[in-house]
């Protein structure tokens, strides 16, 4: 008998049901493998929503980087995990051409979109990695800059521990002034509430930019974080960086080189629905309706 609360909306990687395609168009069901020991390296999670426009240029960078890496140190091994969050343009058919050049590409297939957030969930249930890298399919932020990511993880933890890109020495940048007012307002509005979010939640203060969409895991601090989220759209990043606090587990951030691509899913109703997420999230752990463990 499920003892699971009616609020509960945690999906914990025991009972999680992923499907994988192969290359050639066949569907399965994938095991979680995040509960069992790390056979690679890195693993790559990349969440996709019609991104037949942009995920080329990312998987392009992100393989060639990662291959010039491994032949300087054979043991560095990898995977990259796309998550196809029901795309209805080509998305799945062109990683799936990836997939037959590539082995080291997996595409997963939700029948139903989830969000960016429980995309990514299902990508590092299903990853193979010692670290888990969690990277936006748009490429906006230098994939190198995983190394950099790397760096202070090894710093500040390697056995739990996560690292996030930042944006915040980008603020004042000229990219940042090209966009409409509006949405500068907004961006800043956001901060201020994540800032109250976290206080209500548990008492502690939030990095400076929780939304990049560039972080890092060790495997453990995944395993144990992205069980722990209620969230799967907008507001994931938050609540994912609450729980580690929560836990004790360290957490770094680093300033990555990041460029805007044009084709961007963030709207004003985008910024709405971030806003009552954290409202959610505030009510929800300050009235002990949400918990950490």
């Amino acid at each position: 008998v499920s003892t699971q609360s009616t609020w509960d909306r945690r999906q914990s990687y025991h009972t999680a049901e992923i499907h994988a395609m192969d290359a050639d168009g066949t569907v399965r069901l994938m095991p979680a493998t995040i509960g069992s020991e790390a056979r690679l390296h890195l693993s790559v999670v990349i969440p996709a929503y019609n991104e037949e426009a942009r995920i080329s240029i990312m998987l392009d960078e992100a393989l060639d980087w990662l291959a010039t890496r491994q032949r300087a140190s054979p043991a560095y091994t990898y995977e990259l995990i796309i998550v196809d969050d029901k795309s209805a343009d080509r998305t799945t058919e062109i990683v799936c051409e990836y997939m037959q050049k590539h082995s080291c590409v997996r595409l997963l297939t939700l029948k139903k979109n989830g969000g960016k957030g429980f995309a990514v969930k299902q990508g590092v249930y299903c990853s193979n990695g010692s670290l888990i890298l969690m990277a936006d399919a748009d490429g906006a932020t230098k994939f190198g800059d995983v190394q950099l990511l790397e760096q202070e993880l090894t710093r500040i933890g390697p056995t739990l521990g996560i690292v996030c890109g930042s944006r915040k020495h980008l603020v004042n940048s000229a990219q940042v002034a090209k966009r409409k007012p509006i949405r500068n307002l907004l961006m800043h509005l956001f901060h201020s509430c994540v800032s109250f979010t976290f206080f209500a939640a548990n008492g502690s203060r939030p990095i400076d930019d929780t939304q990049c969409g560039f972080k890092l895991f060790t495997r453990e601090s995944a395993r144990t974080v992205f069980s722990l989220c209620h969230l799967d759209r907008w507001c994931f990043d938050v609540e994912l960086l609450l729980a580690a606090r929560e836990h004790g587990h360290p957490v770094g951030e680093v300033a990555v080189n990041w460029s805007e691509i044009p084709g961007s899913k963030l709207r004003v109703s985008s910024m709405v629905h971030m806003g009552l997420e954290l409202v959610l999230m505030c009510v929800a752990y300050r009235f002990r309706i949400w918990h950490f463990h």
